[in-house]
């Protein structure tokens, strides 16, 4: 039971207790006026025209209290007859005054209102229903008033906002990509290495070979900024003169948002080093979406001890901030 509800039931119960009249047998008087006894006639027959009859009284706010015809009159509501009993009773349901979402406004029962609806007994005229704006569901935009837009799990964008353009929808994440130039935004980077090495055996060395080609990306949310990284790609690793040195390994993504190497095959290093030279690049920029290098390195002392690197990074998914 509302506030509003406890309030007009208040009422009416003070106005019923004001209209108590009591006759007969000594007593005399009102709830109102106050209530006498009167010994020299309390052995007199009661008077006062008699019982009156009761019935249900059913009120607009659906509830029922079983009364006098005036006193139902009185209060409000709708008398059902005498001898009726509000536990018999078929009362109208509540109505009251429902917003709907393009701010007009109709008197309906709550279950009937496809809008907010403002309480048992309000009409149209109690309340104000014109102020309504853009609610975003996700990238969803209605015009709804902000009760409604609240309740049904929205975020209201303000009164007298509007869908068109849409609010809801934000072309792209702040943490998105910028271009290596500093021009635009993007919303995937795809990090490509490979890279392959031999270098000899030595008195001090079994020496090694390694052939590597993996690719990483990383896509961003443009709504939510969340991030998720994509792995794929192998390494092999071998020694001529040591094979438990050798091993075989994928590339995939370790749960945590980064990647790692897993062994599939062999007990050796998935990515040893195997060369001290190019084993990195300096960047260089080819484009705003671009930056790549490649390195090739043979040691004079040895040429059969050769190495190759490139690494590319590219942009993609172009967005506005």
């Amino acid at each position: 039971m509302t506030e509003q509800e406890i309030r007009e039931r208040t009422q009416r119960l003070i106005k019923r207790w004001e209209r108590v009249q009591v006759i007969g047998q000594g007593w005399a008087g009102s709830a109102r006026g106050g209530i006498l006894f009167n010994p020299t006639s309390a052995s007199t027959s009661a008077v006062g025209g008699g019982v009156f009859p009761i019935g249900a009284c059913c009120f607009t706010d659906g509830s029922c209290t079983n009364e006098t015809e005036f006193e139902c009159t009185a209060d409000g509501g709708t008398y059902q007859g005498d001898g009726t009993d509000c536990a018999d009773a078929t009362c109208p349901e509540a109505t009251g005054a429902c917003c709907h979402v393009d701010g007009s406004c109709t008197v309906t029962t709550q279950i009937e209102c496809d809008g907010t609806y403002q309480g048992d007994g309000t009409t149209c005229a109690d309340v104000d229903c014109t102020h309504t704006g853009a609610c975003c569901h996700e990238t969803v935009c209605d015009i709804e008033t902000q009760t409604h837009c609240e309740e049904s799990g929205g975020t209201y964008q303000g009164d007298g906002t509007d869908c068109d353009p849409n609010p809801c929808i934000v072309e792209c994440c702040p943490d998105s990509f910028t271009g290596f130039f500093g021009i635009g935004h993007y919303l995937v980077m795809t990090e490509h290495t490979v890279r392959t090495a031999h270098v000899e055996p030595t008195a001090f060395s079994d020496g090694c070979d390694v052939s590597l080609d993996i690719t990483t990306v990383t896509t961003i949310d443009p709504l939510t900024c969340d991030t998720e990284v994509t792995c794929s790609g192998s390494a092999i690793s071998s020694s001529p003169n040591d094979p438990s040195y050798g091993a075989v390994c994928d590339y995939v993504s370790d749960g945590f948002g980064g990647c790692t190497f897993i062994r599939t095959s062999g007990s050796g290093i998935c990515n040893p080093a195997c060369s001290e030279a190019c084993t990195n690049c300096t960047l260089s920029v080819d484009s705003d979406t671009q930056e790549s290098c490649s390195c090739d390195y043979s040691d004079p002392t040895t040429p059969a001890n050769v190495a190759h690197l490139e690494r590319t990074i590219t942009l993609s998914s172009p967005c506005s901030p």
